[in-house]
């Protein structure tokens, strides 16, 4: 699959879209009447995934930089950041474009969809997007034009396009920097698909044991040719009308128009096995198992960036080292945005962030801690009151006699 085409199927499924589409589901209702399984969107954890993993990550992020802290507070990056890192999870990578002037400097976020990139081993030489730009007219009203924008790097030198203007030469820097955490969410979509085809067939299944199917003989309901006007529409074209327009729950009707005279009746015909087969539930909790051993994010709790003790486990060290990996890359990358914007090189130490997972360390500990102080002082209650003392070394004499003898 092209990688354009893994990113529309990504971003379907981000939005809960993944079976609007007739192609990305098997047919609900065909032109005789007949079903199948159709696939329901019952599991689709991809947005809490990347939510749980900015959440993770990024806690409490923050620069101690002046001169940085200004220029995000202009550009509001903490709404921005949040969308570029999703996006760069999301579908690999995302950039942002720095514009500096006299007045003020900008960040522009771009998707990946929306621009044209031409890389040499990792090194970004192209840049080309199509936006809008807003300026305020000799009326004082703001105008929208649209403007497209071409930068390219040649000779170590940085220059810029925009429309039909003559290239202009604007330093040595190129100002578009990609965010890329080699992450592959696409893998996650096989075990969405998987589990939600075992979940749609247990469904069907239980519909059809809980609506069985009706035969109807000698009714006088013909099948029809051509769609007639909508005053004049028989039974069998609205029951197809019905079974279309219903998605979820689904029944069938078999019509019978038999030639010789007898009593008209409607009889169910039944299902006589098993209501889902005893395989489809181990497949489903399988499939479960091994989504959330490569994807185990998804079994976290967070809220406002606060993760469950409950739920963390301190097993997950391949999460913590996805975390990691994350926030280090980006703040590797921002450290060089930043630098480039303030025209200084900004030490990685001004950067500050809460880590979680140590955060869940300590706490464990001091639960621990706390047990441990609680026993503690029972033990010296117990030896403060003589009383209580003596009945634990009687019972403790008795053990070690029975001991003993054995």
């Amino acid at each position: 699959m092209e990688k354009d085409e893994k990113i529309e199927k990504l971003r379907l499924y981000y939005s809960d879209e993944m079976y609007e589409e007739q192609e990305n589901i098997l047919q609900p209702v065909s032109a005789d009447g007949a079903t199948d399984v159709l696939l329901q969107p019952v599991f689709n954890p991809l947005k809490r995934i990347i939510d749980n993993l900015y959440s993770l990550a990024f806690k409490n992020f923050d620069c101690s930089e002046k001169s940085v802290k200004e220029i995000w507070e202009l550009n509001n990056f903490e709404v921005s950041k949040k969308k570029l890192i999703s996006e760069a999870i999301l579908t690999g990578e995302s950039y942002l474009e720095v514009i500096k002037s006299s007045n003020a400097t900008k960040y522009i976020f771009h998707k990946v969809d929306d621009v044209e990139v031409e890389k040499d081993f990792g090194e970004i030489l192209k840049f080309s997007f199509t936006g809008v730009a807003k300026i305020v007219n000799e009326d004082g009203e703001i105008e929208e034009n649209e403007i497209e924008k071409t930068y390219f790097k040649i000779d170590e030198k940085v220059f810029l396009i925009i429309n039909d203007e003559s290239p202009l030469y604007i330093g040595d820097t190129m100002p578009i920097f990609e965010f890329n955490f080699g992450l592959d969410l696409f893998r996650a979509l096989y075990y969405i698909d998987t589990y939600n085809e075992l979940e749609s067939e247990s469904r069907t299944i239980i519909n059809l044991h809980s609506s069985p199917e009706k035969l109807g003989r000698n009714l006088g309901i013909k099948k029809p040719k051509e769609e007639q006007p909508n005053n004049n529409i028989n039974i069998f074209q609205k029951l197809l009308r019905a079974l279309s327009e219903n998605r979820f729950r689904k029944q069938r009707m078999i019509v019978v128009d038999e030639k010789e005279e007898r009593t008209a009746d409607i009889k169910y015909i039944e299902m006589n096995n098993t209501w889902v087969n005893s395989d489809i539930l181990p497949k489903m909790e399988q499939v479960m198992n091994d989504f959330k051993e490569e994807f185990p994010e998804i079994d976290l709790k967070v809220e406002s960036g606060n993760v469950a003790i409950r739920t963390y486990l301190m097993t997950m060290q391949g999460l913590r080292s996805k975390i990691s990996t994350i926030r280090d890359s980006f703040i590797e990358k921002i450290r060089k945005v930043d630098s480039y914007s303030t025209g200084k090189e900004i030490d990685i130490k001004k950067y500050s962030y809460s880590d979680i997972f140590e955060q869940m360390e300590e706490e464990a500990n001091v639960e621990i801690l706390n047990k441990k102080l609680d026993a503690l002082e029972k033990v010296n209650r117990i030896q403060s009151d003589d009383r209580i003392l003596k009945i634990v070394n009687d019972l403790s004499e008795g053990i070690l006699e029975g001991m003993s003898n054995e």
